[in-house]
């Protein structure tokens, strides 16, 4: 703790050597010549806007923005034959399940559905006509 004491108070007595000559020799200064220089001297953030802000939108505008893009399109394409796949898959499971819903005939009749059916139209294969 005693560290960080120290270290503070050696920061503050060099920050004051740093700024103590220049507060002498503001307050020597007229005030028009503070307004004078004050008029010519540009602003801090047009210094910034050039320096900084022009140089990141124009790295972002050829760099980082096309590399965006052609990451997104690859997805998109991805993602669009992954759909595809997907639809085939079940274009083909509709298909079976269409192919097992209806019944193949394959022309053979069993002998239990043959006996059932002859004795539901009589003995001579008509059906039975009783009177009602």
């Amino acid at each position: 703790m005693i560290f960080f004491l120290i270290l503070l108070a050696i920061s503050i007595v060099a920050l004051v050597a740093l700024l103590a000559p220049g507060f002498f020799r503001i307050k020597d200064l007229k005030k028009e010549e503070i307004q004078a220089s004050l008029n010519s001297a540009k602003p801090f953030w047009l210094d910034f806007h050039n320096l900084f802000v022009i140089p990141i939108v124009r790295v972002y505008q050829e760099n980082v923005r096309p590399t965006t893009y052609k990451e997104i399109e690859k997805m998109a394409r991805r993602f669009r034959i992954i759909t595809l796949r997907i639809e085939c898959l079940l274009m083909r499971f509709t298909e079976y399940i269409r192919g097992k819903r209806t019944v193949a005939c394959n022309g053979h009749k069993s002998h239990y559905w043959e006996q059932l059916n002859s004795c539901k139209n009589g003995a001579n294969g008509k059906k039975d006509e009783r009177p009602v």
